[in-house]
């Protein structure tokens, strides 16, 4: 069930709980993300399947399923946009991330049944970030720490970026389960459901 008053949090990452986290609350997100699409997704499942860990420490992190425009400076990366992509393309391999120890996931479009009840299977939460708004997300990067698997393509590689005051971010499927896509679109059908009823269509 949703709160009568949805809270506004500010989450340092990595964490180890997320469990306070509730559908519909806000969330800011400060410290260290790695950016995961399709690509590394597949990568990583393969090395988990062969028992080969990979080259960085997802226990505790948060994923960002983006790919940065991106161009080398002097001393590093500057990344100049950084808007999400759509999480459902990577629903089933979105199991690699949460067994790896990932408690925050940040898309669009969110995931749909069965794959929402891996968030309670892992006790992990999934975030939405509003498409079109990749420059202002870049603004919220600090600093390029490190990028792995470059031979992917810039947009395709892991970025592990640190951010300061990323978001706002909205808690769409938390750690119970409770899904805010389903439950908008179960709403919608009701709704029109009703319309339609009441016109007699």
């Amino acid at each position: 069930m949703w709160r009568l008053i949805d809270l506004e949090y500010h989450i340092s990452v990595p964490t180890k709980d997320v469990s306070h986290l509730k559908v519909g609350d806000i969330v800011w997100i400060n410290g260290e993300m790695y950016t995961l699409r399709d690509m590394a997704h597949r990568r990583l499942r393969s090395l988990q399947e062969r028992n080969i860990a990979p080259p960085f420490d997802l226990e505790g992190a948060c994923i960002y399923h983006a790919g940065p425009i991106a161009w080398k400076v002097e001393g590093g990366w500057m990344i100049c946009s950084i808007g999400p992509t759509t999480s459902g393309r990577m629903s089933a391999l979105l199991e690699a991330t949460l067994s790896a120890g990932a408690k925050l996931i940040v898309g669009k479009g969110g995931f749909e049944p069965p794959f929402d009840d891996l968030f309670r299977e892992y006790s992990s939460t999934y975030l939405s970030f509003v498409g079109g708004a990749g420059v202002i997300a870049a603004s919220s990067v600090v600093k390029v720490k490190d990028v792995y698997w470059m031979d992917l393509g810039i947009p395709e590689a892991v970025w592990h970026i640190e951010v300061k005051n990323f978001g706002p971010c909205i808690v769409s499927i938390d750690a119970m389960g409770e899904n805010l896509y389903t439950t908008v679109h179960e709403r919608a059908r009701n709704f029109m459901k009703d319309y339609n009823k009441k016109r007699k269509v």
